[in-house]
This record gives structure tokens, C-alpha cells and sequence, in this order.
């Protein structure tokens, strides 16, 4: 039995235990895309563990590394706002990534004594997340919901190549 079932092609034996749509949904390829209109019209937030150590200011011991979360725009990856913490990626550090990228960035330049230009502010009008758990959070939904920003998750399969991709 087994040799009869290995014999056979995967999308048939998916389909006949789960469903021609299970199997039409692993293995055809996704149709359709999202395209951006303007630069906010589609961000994508993403984080990563920044290859610095943070050291206490005064015995000089390592504390540990910060997380970077950052919106990009899908079109030409502009950077869109961040938000640095030592904590791990959180709903909140989620908000308020979105609360920089959306926030005129002159006040935080001229409290940093920076003299140059960020122009990337206003409402965000869809989110393409991956499946992280801190982008699924009631707040993230909510919040979205009462500013009419859409989300847009990734599928699974492809948030794995597109980790592999930027690990690469």
C-alpha cells in the first residue's frame, strides 16, 4: 500500500485525503498581487536582532543586543519609520514602529540635533506582515481598524522564503 501511494503524485493523494482546493492551495502557484499606488499605500514591517552589544555605561558589561523594527515601503524599500528596544518584537513595539512611520519626523531629528530631511510621513494604507505572532495581536487589529489601515499577511510558505532570502 504504502509503495502504490509513493508511486502516486503528492497533489493527487492530498486531494483525495484533504480536497482539490488543499491540494490546488499547495501546490499551484498563488495568483494575483499586491501593487502599490504610492509609497504609503503599502509597507511592510519587519524586524531583525542588530549585530551590536549594548554595554552598561558604567561597568562596560554587556547587557545584551537591541531588536530593530522597521517599516519599509514596497516601493523601493524606503524606510519608513523604526522603533529600537532591547525587547523581544511585541505588539507594542509593533505600534509604535507604526507611530514613528506615520509621525513627522522633525520634531525627533531636532531633539537629536540632526539637520536633514525625512519626508516619509502620513497614514499607511495596507500592512504586508508575515505570520509573526506580534502581528496578530487584537491591539494591531484594532488599531488598524480605527485609522482604515488594511492588513495583509503573508501565506506561510512564502514568508519562509522570503526570511530565507533575506538571511541570504
Amino acid at each position: 500500500m504504502r509503495a502504490r501511494l509513493r508511486a502516486k503524485p503528492q497533489s493527487e493523494v492530498i486531494a483525495r485525503r484533504l480536497g482539490r482546493k488543499a491540494a490546488r492551495d499547495r501546490f499551484s502557484p498563488a495568483v494575483g498581487s499586491l501593487e502599490p499606488k504610492w509609497p504609503l499605500s503599502l509597507v511592510q514591517i519587519d524586524h531583525t536582532l542588530v549585530d551590536v552589544i549594548i554595554v552598561d555605561s558604567v561597568t562596560r558589561a554587556p547587557i545584551r543586543r537591541p531588536w530593530l523594527t522597521w517599516p519599509s515601503t514596497s516601493i523601493r524599500a524606503v524606510l519608513v519609520g523604526f522603533h529600537l528596544t532591547l525587547e523581544p518584537p511585541s505588539a507594542t513595539s509593533v505600534a509604535l514602529c507604526i507611530t514613528h512611520a506615520v509621525l513627522s519626523k522633525l520634531p525627533w531629528l531636532s531633539e537629536r540635533k540632526i539637520e536633514a530631511e525625512w519626508a516619509m510621513e502620513g497614514l499607511i494604507e495596507h500592512l504586508h506582515l508575515d505570520n509573526a505572532k506580534e502581528f496578530h495581536s487584537e491591539a494591531l487589529r484594532r488599531g488598524c481598524e480605527q485609522y482604515g489601515i488594511g492588513i495583509e499577511y503573508r501565506p506561510g510558505a512564502y514568508a519562509s522564503l522570503w526570511r530565507a532570502h533575506r538571511a541570504a
